[in-house]
């Protein structure tokens, strides 16, 4: 050493980096804790506030690194019995490393206890009933005692919650799109009094659109095939499999036929077996001079 020279003395690297482990998954608290000294599995899930009444005690998954250089490099993969391993056993309840990452699985079909799915409308038993993973519709149909005397099945709805969020989404993106286009026309010049007709004519169906777009809310409809014979359409891609939060609605028969559009009356006229498309039409005052033999719908 020499005058002037100066010795610098760098900390020790576990205090300014203490080596530590990761517990993931179905614990309390999942996260990361110090490794401290003999630290075990059982220690670390104790320190984690305890296993989960949703955690897989059979295997539990403990991944751990080497130090290549200045990097971790993955190193060993170990499958433990966390029940042996939570017992004190030695073979399973191993030491702990530096980087450990220690992941508690949960227990198959966890998510699917307490899933339900509403059943209303014509059936004989209305209400809420528990599903389990995979049921179908015709089951959840028949626990509720089946289609009542008034029942409407070829109407019935079953409503989706993801479906209705996806709807949602692209229900709010098109009224947007819809808002920008008024907001452009709006902004286009009136020259001449043709021009000017024609940009309002256009802002006046354009309003028009948003309006019938904000007064139509998406339900989340699944499409079905049902019919009153539950064993016709059992088991097959008609009976869906039902998921949590699905409501399933049975209306009652109408018992009447809707005519409408370009008829001289428009009205709802009685449903009487047997009777043609031209009979209803008939009754309504026959079809307006102005619509044409292809206009009509059924």
């Amino acid at each position: 050493m020499e005058p002037r020279d100066r010795l610098l003395v760098h900390r020790n690297p576990s205090r300014v980096d203490p080596p530590t482990v990761f517990i993931k998954g179905e614990v309390a608290k999942p996260g990361r804790y110090p490794l401290t000294t003999n630290m075990h599995v059982e220690d670390l899930v104790r320190v984690a506030g305890g296993l989960k009444r949703s955690a897989y005690t059979e295997s539990a998954d403990l991944a751990r690194f080497e130090m290549n250089g200045s990097q971790k490099a993955p190193g060993d993969r170990l499958e433990l019995n966390l029940a042996a391993a939570m017992n004190g056993d030695p073979k399973t309840d191993v030491p702990l490393r530096d980087g450990d990452i220690l992941t508690i699985r949960q227990l198959p079909r966890w998510g699917d206890i307490g899933a339900s799915m509403a059943v209303r409308g014509e059936v004989l038993h209305a209400g809420t009933y528990g599903i389990a993973s995979g049921e179908r519709l015709s089951s959840v149909l028949a626990r509720s005692g089946g289609f009542g005397t008034e029942a409407y099945p070829y109407g019935a709805v079953l409503m989706r919650r993801e479906v209705r969020e996806v709807e949602l989404k692209a229900h709010i993106e098109l009224v947007q799109r819809v808002r920008a286009e008024e907001t452009t026309l709006k902004a286009l010049p009136e020259t001449d009094t043709d021009q000017k007709n024609a940009k309002w004519t256009a802002i006046g169906q354009t309003e028009a659109a948003l309006a019938q777009l904000q007064a139509s809310t998406p339900i989340g409809r699944v499409v079905m095939h049902i019919s009153p014979d539950t064993k016709t359409w059992q088991n097959t891609a008609a009976d869906v499999v039902v998921r949590d939060g699905d409501v399933l609605f049975v209306p009652k028969k109408a018992g009447y036929v809707m005519v409408n559009g370009q008829v001289f009356n428009p009205t709802a006229i009685g449903f009487r077996p047997g009777h043609s498309a031209k009979w209803y039409l008939s009754q309504a005052g026959g079809g307006d001079p102005d619509c044409g033999q292809e206009g009509r719908v059924l």
